[in-house]
């Protein structure tokens, strides 16, 4: 018996620290992108009129967003390239890029099943026109290029790089050596 009204008293516990960390964390306005994600996720749930589901990964990038069953999200374009890039800038802020962002986005593959009336879009995100590594959102939509799921891989999310590192010549001939394995003295 006091096993048991330990264990109540430990899930009593436990259920009033969680329901007072979710209060803290929808009260707490200090992650705005995450706020500004929840709310387009909200939008997007309203127009396709049922629950979607998002994954994040552990860096917290939307990795999968999967509309219910039997409800795809409308694109209103008949050609799946075009479907696929207009949702991705219709609802960029599910995937925290900027609107601009879209831009560098480029339609790298075009998959069309008939016989499942379906097609899958790779959208290659691009920096400065290069490719980047594991950097595309690939679009799954229904035979009327409604969307049904959208997988982001891991670097959709860019920016410039920071870690720029400027050497004169005679320190490039050295560090060049040292990589070599060679000594060198100029």
């Amino acid at each position: 018996m006091i096993k048991n009204a330990r264990l109540i008293q430990l899930l009593a516990a436990a259920t009033l620290s969680v329901t007072a960390c979710a209060t803290a964390t929808a009260i707490d306005d200090g992650d705005a992108p995450a706020n500004q994600r929840d709310q387009a996720l909200d939008r997007l749930q309203h127009s396709s009129g049922a629950p979607v589901a998002m994954e994040l990964s552990e860096a917290g990038t939307t990795r999968i967003l999967s509309m219910t069953p039997w409800f795809p999200v409308a694109t209103h374009a008949t050609d799946v390239a075009q479907a696929a890039t207009s949702f991705l800038a219709a609802h960029h802020d599910i995937f925290q890029i900027d609107a601009a962002d879209v831009a560098s986005f480029a339609v790298t593959r075009v998959d069309a099943e008939p016989e499942r009336n379906m097609s899958h879009v790779t959208l290659q995100r691009t920096f400065n026109g290069i490719p980047v590594f594991q950097g595309a959102i690939t679009v799954h939509m229904d035979g009327g290029n409604g969307v049904f799921r959208a997988l982001g891989d891991e670097f959709y999310q860019v920016s410039a790089p920071t870690n720029r590192m400027m050497l004169d010549p005679a320190e490039a001939a050295l560090a060049a050596g040292r990589a070599a394995g060679a000594s060198l003295a100029l």
